[in-house]
């Protein structure tokens, strides 16, 4: 009984501690001006797009050593891929059963021609949550490769098949340095 109660005890003081550290980082952060773009200390408000157009092409398997898709600041007037839906979806029963869960309207260029004026440009690789789309994030994407961001995100092969679910925490690191490999070798 003794150890229950202090079990409770240590529980409690680590989750005041917790809230407390919390919500002190929280107090502390200073809010936007109303109507203003810019945050305190001159820095652009990041929910406003940047100043790149952006492009996105998506390579299979034939042409990448698996599915990608990239997201990359594109030429301003080449416009030519029209407009494109994304899907937050989940893999069920592997990639190629997908089940949206909700759509929502993209801003990229599918096609676009990549602006290398401003170029190198940093690189992100974003590797979509356990079973879930490499477009469910192209949102965030988008947004990365508007401030100057190249963005890859690969198509992890997985379901949510509980008999599988430990094979991602093997084949998804892996998929990740295959990419890598694959980049470094193609921008050589």
């Amino acid at each position: 009984m003794c150890r229950l109660i202090f079990g409770i005890v240590v529980a409690g003081l680590v989750l005041f501690g917790l809230v407390a550290q919390a919500s002190a980082y929280l107090l502390a952060l200073p809010s936007p001006a109303a109507g203003e773009g810019h945050v305190g200390g001159g820095l652009a408000s990041f929910t406003e797009r940047g100043p790149h157009a952006v492009g996105v092409r998506r390579l299979t398997v034939e042409q990448a050593p698996i599915p990608v898709s990239t997201w990359y600041p594109a030429l301003e007037e080449d416009t030519r891929g029209g407009s494109l839906t994304y899907a937050f979806a989940l893999n069920m029963l592997g990639a190629d059963n997908a089940l949206a869960l909700a759509t929502y309207q993209g801003q990229a260029n599918p096609g676009a021609t990549p602006n290398l004026s401003d170029g190198p440009y940093p690189l992100v690789i974003l590797s979509p949550g356990f079973a879930i789309t490499s477009s469910s994030y192209a949102w965030l994407a988008e947004h990365l490769a508007s401030y100057g961001f190249v963005v890859v995100s690969p198509q992890h092969n997985e379901s949510l098949d509980p008999r599988l679910l430990w094979r991602s925490a093997i084949e998804r690191p892996q998929d990740v340095l295959t990419l890598l490999a694959y980049l470094d070798e193609e921008v050589q």
